[in-house]
């Protein structure tokens, strides 16, 4: 290996540490806090704690029970979100995506351009309105209203990237299936929702994550505790009186395990599908 070739492969390695570092520093910051005392933290700021305080986690749990927001009933709420709002964005984009793909004429192109400029609008332009729609049809402070935002707000990106990946999928496949006498129903499930697996994948992960991290919608939709996600309830930690870091970080984890699982479970689909969808897009 020549001096120049050397020099190169040191000069990457420093860099992909660095980036590893960036990347890893916020899960070391929560860790951190988590389990240390509020007054180590104010302390000694981002030093490793001396003592491990394990107790926070199971304060942290007690603390939403006294403050009439029990952990696992928000939690429950955010699961039944997550899982619902996910199963009607994978379902919804898929069929949109196939029509859009495969049938010919303005009103298809027009729905996709819509897809797109759902993606360029901000929660802010819309929120008045969203909170008093769902005001006046009884849905605000429900999780089906919380539901409803995030497939609105999430359904776009979900049809741009299937309608991309259905592209990709022979429509001489399609054919013989209608020869032999399938319907287009039929031929839809039993022959396109198979091959559409790896962008179905990437679909969940990314949505999943959304819902289940969704602070500003659920903050404008749900005022009320008892139908509180878990980012609302680690907000409770921090207000204008008092500030438990300590508490907040360690529920934060807590909330993290689930859907970090399923990430680390499915996130060999995400680059593969998000190319894939992207190619004739």
């Amino acid at each position: 290996m020549t001096r120049k070739k050397r020099l190169s492969s040191v000069l990457q390695n420093i860099f992909k540490i660095a980036v590893l570092v960036l990347f890893m520093s916020p899960f070391y910051v929560a860790l951190n806090y988590a389990l240390k005392t509020k007054q180590e933290i104010a302390q000694t700021g981002l030093a490793w704690p001396k003592e491990l305080h394990f107790e926070n986690f199971t304060e942290a749990i007690r603390q939403t029970y006294v403050a009439g927001m029990p952990f696992f009933k928000v939690l429950m709420n955010t699961v039944i979100a997550t899982l619902v709002g996910t199963a009607l964005i994978v379902f919804i984009s898929a069929m949109a995506a196939y029509a859009i793909a495969r049938r010919k004429g303005k009103i298809y192109s027009i729905c996709y351009t819509l897809m797109v400029v759902t993606l360029l609008v901000p929660i802010q332009a819309y929120m008045f309105p969203l909170y008093d729609e769902l005001r006046g049809m009884g849905l605000l402070n429900t999780n089906l209203g919380f539901i409803l935002a995030k497939v609105g707000a999430q359904v776009g990106y979900s049809v741009i990237i299937t309608t991309g990946f259905v592209k990709n999928i022979s429509v001489e496949i399609e054919e013989a299936a209608l020869i032999d006498g399938a319907s287009i129903p039929k031929m839809f499930v039993k022959i396109v929702m198979p091959l559409l697996k790896p962008i179905f994948m990437t679909s969940i992960v990314i949505n999943a994550l959304s819902i289940w991290n969704d602070f500003g919608l659920a903050f404008i939709v749900l005022t009320k505790p008892a139908n509180y996600v878990l980012p609302l309830l680690q907000f409770t930690f921090i207000t204008s009186n008092t500030s438990m870091l300590n508490l907040a970080f360690a529920l934060f984890l807590l909330t993290m395990i689930p859907i970090l699982l399923l990430y680390l479970f499915l996130q060999k689909y995400i680059v593969s599908g998000i190319m894939l969808g992207s190619v004739k897009g």
